[in-house]
Order: C-alpha cells, then structure tokens, then sequence
C-alpha cells in the first residue's frame, strides 16, 4: 500500500534528473498521454520516451534550441498540470564543481551535436557507434578472426546502444 508521501508526490510534475539535452521527469500518471502529445509539437525536442521500470519520461532535446527548464515550465502550463505543477523547488541547487562525468558528458553531447550538424540530422552518436561496432563485428567473422568475445559484445554492444538510443517512434 502507497504511503501518503508516494501519493501526495506522485500528483507533483518534478524533474528527477537534467544534464545538458537530457531530462528525465516525475510526471503524474493522469498527465503522461498529455505531455507526450505536448512534447511532441515542441521544437528541439528529440525524443520522449517512457521507462516502464522506472515510471519516469527520459527527454532528449537539442540544447542548441531550447532547455530543459523551458521544457519543464512550458509543460507546466499545460491546463491538466497547472495545480501539479505550482509546487517548486524551494531554493536552487548550488552550483557545483565540474566533475569528470559532467566533462565527458558535456563533450560527446557536443560531439553529438557536431555529428548530426555534418550530416543534417541523418545521423547522430546513437546510430554511428552502434552501427560502427555491428560492421566491425560483421568484419571480424568474415575475416575468421572470431576471438572468444570480441565480436559478440561488439555486437552486443551495438544492439544494446541502438536500442536505448533509437527508441520506435
């Protein structure tokens, strides 16, 4: 049985995670067809897709275009979220320190963005690495070069990479 913290906190729009072009949201579960149809006619959005294990909608965006706050505050005006959506933070976070991973996040997100500006949006990071590993893999067994497992998690790799990066439409 749901504790009334879960309930009461299931009924708030909240952003559980956000670095630059991703967001990962709380949204309430009346809302979650509303704000993908809302998502879906947004400019820089890229994808919206929705984590059945963990109940929460990961947001890929084009930085260049919009932010994640702009996403966040544009979905609270949303009519359905307008009572949800009054509660915010206290106090913003203090900036913090530059990490290693915020560092390698920042640069293949650039590099990201680099990739599908040369090729005008046909590719992106998510379809290169994955497919670059699947024809190497491919390359390995026609040449006989097949190592216990070198190729299979290539393989591996590139469908798991494909997968979680190139969510169906």
């Amino acid at each position: 049985m749901p504790s009334p913290r879960d309930e009461r906190e299931d009924d708030a729009l909240r952003v559980v995670h956000q670095i630059r072009g991703r967001l990962r949201l709380r949204v309430p579960k009346r809302a979650r067809q509303m704000v993908t149809d809302a998502l879906r006619s947004e400019p820089g959005i890229g994808s919206a897709t929705w984590s059945p294990r963990t109940g929460r909608l990961l947001i890929l965006y084009d930085p260049e275009l919009t932010t994640g706050n702009d996403i966040v505050d544009g979905l609270r005006d949303l009519p359905g979220l307008a009572e949800a959506g009054s509660r915010r933070e206290e106090a913003p976070r203090p900036e913090r320190e530059p990490t290693v991973a915020s560092a390698v996040t920042g640069t293949v997100s650039e590099l990201d963005q680099r990739v599908r500006q040369s090729s005008r949006g046909t590719l992106g990071l998510g379809t290169l690495i994955p497919t670059t590993l699947a024809l190497w893999a491919v390359t390995e067994m026609v040449r006989g070069r097949v190592g216990p497992l070198g190729w299979s998690s290539a393989l591996w790799y590139a469908h798991g990479l494909f997968r979680d990066y190139n969510p169906p439409a």
